[in-house]
């Protein structure tokens, strides 16, 4: 029988000093949701590849939010970050910043998040790989998808992006 335990407790950490979050929470099983409210991330820019690849969040409570709007948290790479996640809902807020990302493969890659709020501000200036974002990804907002295309237009127009938009992403209201 497979149980999860709760997640470790975060509170107060300062990871400022670190020199990436890759593969942290591969494939971990927790009860409920870590809190990152209160982490201290580097302000530099860091790699997230694979950071929670596979996460089970098997919470009976009604949150299976994860939550990143009240830190501040700065990547160069989101490969397959949140690649078959399960988990409820994932809000990157405006102060996850992408302006230093290059990769955004598979970041999303067959996830079992249900809603995906992206940064409003986001800026995807240095990306260079945005192919199987969302392949398999459930449905995404319009509001979310328009975003995204606005945000790509806007700030990666002339980093001759390929897309891999063969994903099962629909459009809700």
């Amino acid at each position: 029988v497979d149980t999860a335990g709760p997640a470790i407790n975060l509170t107060n950490l300062n990871l400022s000093n670190i020199p990436a979050f890759s593969g942290v929470f591969v494939r971990a099983h927790f009860s409920d949701v870590p809190d990152f409210s209160t982490v201290t991330f580097p302000t530099s820019a860091i790699s997230f590849e694979n950071a929670f690849n596979g996460i089970d969040i098997n919470s009976t409570s009604s949150n299976r939010t994860m939550d990143f709007t009240n830190i501040t948290l700065k990547s160069t790479n989101f490969t397959g970050t949140f690649n078959s996640a399960d988990f409820d809902t994932l809000i990157l807020g405006n102060n996850v910043d992408f302006s230093s990302v290059t990769t955004v493969q598979s970041m999303f890659y067959y996830t079992g998040i249900t809603d995906i709020k992206l940064p409003t501000n986001i800026n995807l200036s240095s990306l260079t790989n945005a192919g199987t974002m969302f392949v398999g990804a459930p449905t995404i907002s319009t509001c979310q998808v328009d975003n995204l295309i606005r945000s790509f237009r806007d700030t990666a127009y002339s980093n001759n992006l390929t897309f891999d938009d063969n994903s099962t992403i629909t459009f809700d209201n």
